[in-house]
């Protein structure tokens, strides 16, 4: 009976040993395969993103600048510098965005 422990005890480490060796191949893939490419998805999602962002940015702007000038024609008066002077603030709201 001794004996047959001794070999149970034998094959029961040999397989924990090779468990070890699995968990530590399937960490190290990853660690070194699977985290950087998912890295890399990541940061190009995140240009994509900006580069977009950036494109309606400044067709936004574009727009207000053509409502500014088109009310700036039509329009007199203190009515209408408030609301040249409140597209202006948005504008600028606008390009605090493209900076971060």
């Amino acid at each position: 009976m001794d004996l047959f422990n001794y070999i149970f005890d034998f094959v029961s480490g040999a397989d924990d040993g090779f468990r070890e060796i699995e968990k530590e191949i399937e960490r190290l893939f990853v660690r070194q395969i699977l985290a950087p490419a998912k890295k890399y998805e990541i940061n190009q999602i995140k240009q994509e993103a900006k580069k977009n962002t950036r494109l309606t940015i400044n067709s936004i702007q574009g727009s207000l600048s053509a409502v500014n000038n088109k009310i700036d024609v039509s329009m007199k008066g203190e009515f209408a510098s408030k609301v040249i002077e409140t597209i202006d603030s948005k504008k600028k709201e606008y390009e605090k965005v493209l900076e971060e």
